[in-house]
């Protein structure tokens, strides 16, 4: 039993354990002290690299899934892992010890971009555009939401990245929308939490990366028919991102 099924029983519990060692606490400072005293483990889990041939003809490589990283406000955060492994008797200890709730809750305006600028097709380099934030806030999450107008979204690297350089994919290449065929996306909401702790004020990034230029296809299991093949064709013309927007939960 692994992923999400198993992944919300074990911090449910947790949860219940930390609620029961202080019953004063509420759900934002339990999920920091869940974050605070998480563990990191398979340190040496170097994410994932996806290997391609761009539209020049040229062999490249795309780092898809980062690895773990330690963003501006000392946390861990991995794709595969998040913040880590729940620590449990540390974060009783911690809950324990803790006296005061965190800050009112903010929540900022979006903060929108409206970009029209092209997507390259099989080009590592993708497309970029920055949005200054002022909003002084201690981050607890972030919302991204964007509009894009592209054929075969499942070629479509998503990444944003923060003032202090902590990297987030949001969504990772030939995993997601592999059959999203009704163009453009609008507004679809993607959220991070590898971003926690972090001071929301400065220059924010979004890069979008087009990692295929027809070499790959996805394929599909039925128990009925077999492998389905989907995705064979690469779009005739390069994608577009329409508009961005960020918003920021926090304190």
């Amino acid at each position: 039993m692994y992923g999400t099924s198993a992944a919300a029983a074990n911090t449910s519990g947790a949860i219940a354990l930390v609620m029961s060692a202080n019953p004063q606490l509420d759900a934002r400072t339990i999920k920091h002290i869940l974050a605070t005293t998480a563990r990191k483990l398979d340190g040496n889990n170097a994410g994932v690299d996806i290997n391609f041939t761009d539209a020049n003809g040229d062999a490249v490589s795309y780092n898809a899934i980062p690895g773990w990283q330690q963003n501006a406000a000392g946390y861990n955060v991995h794709p595969f892992y998040g913040l880590g492994a729940i620590d449990v008797d540390a974060a009783v200890a911690m809950a324990q010890q803790t006296t005061a709730l965190l800050p009112t809750l903010q929540v900022s305006d979006w903060h929108t971009a409206n970009t029209e600028l092209t997507i390259p097709d099989a080009n590592v380099n993708g497309v970029q555009n920055t949005l200054a934030i002022t909003d002084n806030l201690t981050i607890e999450a972030v919302q991204l939401k964007l509009s894009i107008d592209h054929t075969r979204m499942r070629d479509l690297a998503i990444e944003l990245i923060s003032p202090s350089g902590t990297r987030s994919v949001l969504l990772s290449p030939r995993t997601g929308l592999i059959n999203a065929a009704d163009t453009p996306v609008q507004n679809a909401l993607l959220l991070s939490q590898h971003f926690y702790g972090e001071s929301a004020a400065g220059q924010w990034k979004i890069r979008l990366i087009d990692t295929d230029n027809g070499t790959s296809q996805t394929l599909l299991y039925s128990e009925q028919t077999g492998l389905l093949s989907m995705n064979e064709t690469n779009n005739s013309v390069d994608g577009t991102l329409l508009s961005w927007s960020l918003r920021f939960y926090g304190h």
